[in-house]
């Protein structure tokens, strides 16, 4: 997969795929792992989403990561980012504060999920 990022940077899409690869690697550390999550968000990169929602569904990863991945997804709102995030804020075995980040990020990706979707019925 690649990235596609609009910086000036050649070097910038052949570092965001070796995060891509990374974050889906334990050999990061979950700090690491964690910031990766951070960074994708506020690149709001869609390419980023499947690797995100995969931490997100990862039962091991640490809370922290799956957070700042749910959090991710609702700052970059694809049309699949919503129902991921509605799934995880209504499963009782996801961890409480994984839940609530999925809630906190329904709150962000809602107006726009709406605004955008071709679901949308008028």
């Amino acid at each position: 997969m690649i990235l596609h990022y609009s910086g000036k940077s050649a070097f910038l899409p052949l570092l965001l795929n070796f995060l891509l690869e990374l974050i889906k690697s334990e050999s990061g550390g979950r700090g690491v792992r964690h910031e990766i999550a951070f960074v994708f968000g506020q690149l709001s990169s869609p390419d980023s989403v499947p690797s995100l929602i995969d931490v997100l569904g990862r039962e091991k990863e640490e809370d922290m990561v799956r957070h700042e991945a749910a959090e991710a997804l609702g700052g970059i709102a694809t049309d699949e980012c919503f129902p991921i995030l509605q799934e995880y804020a209504k499963r009782m075995d996801v961890p409480r504060v994984v839940r609530e980040s999925c809630e906190v990020a329904l709150d962000m990706v809602s107006p726009l999920f709406l605004l955008h979707s071709s679901r949308v019925e008028y």
